[in-house]
């Protein structure tokens, strides 16, 4: 009997839908052609590429084909563990990676120059390597070093273009009392012998002055004196100037072609070189003035560049700091590359974009901001599409908020087209929604939820596409979200030399991750040597290279096959909500991602109530699992309702106070 006393019951629910079975027949009649049916509406999608994140690489300007050209370092993971050997050139726009078929050994620290009367980039040594390469633009080549038999301990170097060689000055070892020079005339290597000696110190470093066409030269005698020389073609002049801490160790000097004037930068001071002394330089702005690690003129933009720096902690906690910084000849500094790229979804409600061609530059990581549908995104291209830096569907943490006692309380959200994390108890309340989506994580606790990590989901063709399962939460603590879901497709080809991960999240201090979303990629070819992690990876070419991509996933059905099915658009994906509570209507869509804390319902009396779920796209005869967590932790589980004619009932014995609704439709492929 109905309790005549009111009470309020606070109703939200979360959907997920589940596809269950195989596909009943493969396609026929496939000519062995793709058409991604884009119409190339939305032009061509370019994002600029970066330059690793690195400290101590090599970089200098190519005159010959106005582009800077930069070589190794030592890279952050986010630590310097590791030196690489990837070659780049930056063409006043965007940094691209060139695939080389010789190259110098990985490495961090190597001298570099220009030799502008040969078009040739001199590199010598880095790491405790001994060797001399040239990169003429395209491909590098290996040259006699100055001294086979001496590995140099410390060495700089520079393009001398009035006399037309490249000057090294060197340490030959470490307990040299003298420096060494050597010059460089693009066939061999010719050791000077000067009139004056110079004295070894514990740094060096080297620059050729255009105006006085001379190499200046700055030595660090100890801790607290620095020395400036001037090479003239034949000997080592020293300058003497005022006192002034330009430590070559801990600095960048570069010829500045907008003043016409040789600078020394550094984070203890700014400099610059009248010929006779050192003057400080003013107006630098902080993005030079901090953390500069290499700085390079570019005399097409009339600029210095300032490319990477020191990786000191930033704001955020973060150190990766892959930025290139223009400082303009009007005083102005601009950010003309950066590492993070967010690609605004909110344009497109079904996420469908129909591209002619797709390049994702290097280094760059290509994060997504959901539609309000949270669709999955389908990138189609009727060109090529290259992936050279990360495309990130993974899913993300939702930004605290002041829920007393449990700021953590809300889940994780998703990738695009992925389902949000577990609700804990808002507000105190034992009230929990699961995870969502198919196998998401449970209401239970943390001992009882079930990573959606493990979670099996969709079918192995992903056709539907969809993303992944939210985790399960802990008393206080909501689940991470799932990874999201991602289809593109080329009648072209699509490379992939760079990374796509759609991984399930963490929340802030959850321990459920959600599970990795769906990555399916089709068209006439695919290849590359990058890397793919989701929980369902599937790759459909009729051309396939692909054993030098790394396929990292659960639930990976087939990485070799042609494409079987036409592309999905989106259409008809299903779509499943609750429509009414005892005759109350259920507001649809949601109010917002953060509608847990405001009732979708509000009823009068416990008792017996009909449950009112439709949805469109779901066939008849699908089964409609309903799921209701109440405030006292108890989990109510309906019988399965047959879906018909657009909805199905549930006639419910709800007692008073607060509940949650989660509804999943289960239905094969072939009804």
């Amino acid at each position: 009997m109905m309790n005549t006393h009111r009470s309020h019951r606070f109703f939200n629910f979360h959907i997920a839908l589940i596809w269950t079975s195989l596909l009943g027949h493969w396609a026929s009649g496939q000519e062995a052609s793709l058409d991604s049916e884009s119409d190339g509406s939305d032009g061509a999608l370019f994002v600029i590429g970066s330059l690793t994140p690195t400290q101590d690489l090599s970089a200098v300007f190519d005159s010959t084909r106005n582009e800077v050209v930069a070589f190794g370092g030592q890279q952050y993971f986010p630590n310097p563990t590791i030196d690489i050997d990837h070659t780049y050139t930056f063409d006043g726009t965007s940094w691209s990676r060139k695939r080389v078929d010789i190259s110098p050994s990985a490495r961090n620290g190597a001298a570099i120059a220009y030799d502008s009367s040969r078009g040739k980039a001199v590199l010598y040594g880095g790491s405790f390597n001994n060797d001399c390469w040239l990169w003429d633009g395209a491909d590098w080549a290996e040259m006699l070093p100055p001294d086979p038999e001496t590995l140099f301990y410390r060495y700089a170097m520079a393009f001398d273009s009035a006399r037309g060689e490249t000057i090294m000055a060197v340490k030959p070892e470490f307990g040299s009392a003298e420096m060494d020079t050597w010059g460089f005339d693009g066939a061999s290597w010719t050791k000077k012998t000067p009139a004056t000696p110079i004295p070894a110190q514990n740094g060096v470093a080297i620059a050729y002055d255009e105006t006085l066409q001379k190499i200046i030269m700055l030595l660090r005698a100890n801790a607290s004196e620095f020395q400036t020389w001037t090479w003239d073609g034949a000997d080592w002049t020293q300058v003497t100037t005022d006192a002034v801490n330009i430590d070559p160790n801990n600095g960048s000097l570069v010829y500045d072609g907008r003043t016409n004037t040789t600078i020394f930068l550094s984070q203890s001071g700014n400099f610059t070189f009248t010929g006779s002394n050192w003057i400080p330089l003013g107006n630098v702005p902080a993005e030079f003035a901090f953390g500069v690690e290499q700085i390079v003129y570019h005399p097409v933009l009339n600029a210095l560049l300032r490319l990477n720096g020191f990786f000191q902690n930033e704001s955020d906690g973060t150190q990766r700091r892959n930025e290139t910084w223009a400082w303009h000849a009007d005083g102005t500094a601009e950010l003309l590359t950066s590492g993070s790229f967010v690609f605004d979804m909110s344009a497109k409600a079904d996420g469908i974009w129909n591209y002619t061609t797709i390049d994702i530059g290097p280094n760059v990581v290509v994060n997504f901001d959901n539609n309000e549908a949270n669709t999955p995104l389908r990138w189609l291209a009727s060109g090529d599409v290259a992936i050279e830096g990360t495309l990130n569907l993974s899913g993300k943490q939702r930004e605290i908020l002041n829920l007393y006692p449990h700021p953590n309380a809300l889940g994780g959200l998703p990738g695009p087209g992925g389902y949000e994390g577990a609700t804990a108890g808002p507000l105190g309340a034992n009230l929990k929604v699961p995870g969502g989506g198919p196998g998401g994580g449970l209401y239970d606790g943390s001992n009882n939820s079930e990573d959606g990590e493990f979670a099996s989901y969709g079918n192995p063709w992903l056709f539907p596409l969809t993303g992944g399962s939210g985790a399960g939460n802990s008393s206080s603590t909501g689940g991470g979200g799932g990874g999201g879901a991602l289809l593109i497709a080329s009648s072209a080809a699509i490379i992939v030399n760079g990374q796509i991960v759609a991984s399930g999240g963490l929340q802030n201090n959850s321990i459920g991750a959600g599970s990795g979303g769906g990555v399916l990629l089709r068209a006439n070819a695919i290849r590359g040597n990058g890397t793919i992690s989701a929980s369902r990876v599937r790759l459909e070419a009729w051309q396939r290279e692909l054993n030098e991509i790394t396929i990292s996933s659960d639930n990976n059905s087939s990485n070799d096959g042609p494409p079987l099915l036409p592309v999905e658009r989106g259409e008809n994906s299903p779509r499943l909500w609750v429509d009414s509570i005892d005759g109350s209507p259920v507001s649809n869509p949601r109010l917002s991602s953060e509608s847990v804390l405001v009732a979708d319902a509000y009823l009068s009396g416990d008792g017996t109530v009909p449950i009112v779920i439709k949805g469109v796209n779901i066939p008849d005869l699908a089964e409609i699992s309903l799921k209701i967590s109440l405030q006292d932790g108890t989990i109510l589980e309906p019988e399965v309702a047959i879906y018909s004619s657009g909805q199905a009932t549930f006639n419910v014995d709800l007692p008073e106070g607060y509940g949650a609704i989660a509804v999943t439709a289960t239905f094969p492929w072939n009804l």
